[in-house]
């Protein structure tokens, strides 16, 4: 797993998943997996490693539910938290600000929806 973050510590502009509620993400395009310990039961946020993905060349996280393994882009992931849904019948388009697939900071994307 990856870097824990200290129960209850505050992060800024955290996102829930809609489609896996086990994570969120946030601003800086962070995505974490919530716990809760057994005994105390307190929430905890392990960090979710980021990967490479050279044939899309695009950044993404490898996310579980229910045994399942999800491969999902941190960019698309960032537009369906941030942004407002697209029309029905509309796609979408997501261009980086910096050239740079691997940042996916909200400020760095610019998305258009067609």
């Amino acid at each position: 797993m990856g870097r824990i973050i200290k129960p209850f510590e505050p992060i800024p502009d955290i996102v829930g998943l809609k489609e896996l509620p086990d994570y969120e993400i946030t601003r800086e395009g962070r995505v974490f997996k919530k716990a809760i310990e057994k005994e105390g039961y307190n929430m905890k946020r392990f960090e979710v490693k980021t990967f490479a993905d050279h044939k899309s060349g695009s950044c993404r996280v490898l996310l579980k539910r229910n045994g399942k393994r999800y491969s999902r882009g941190v960019a698309d992931l960032m537009v369906q938290a941030f942004y407002p849904a697209p029309r029905v019948g509309s796609f979408i388009e997501i261009y980086f600000r910096d050239k740079d697939p691997f940042n996916c900071s909200i400020d760095n994307l610019k998305v258009f929806e067609f």
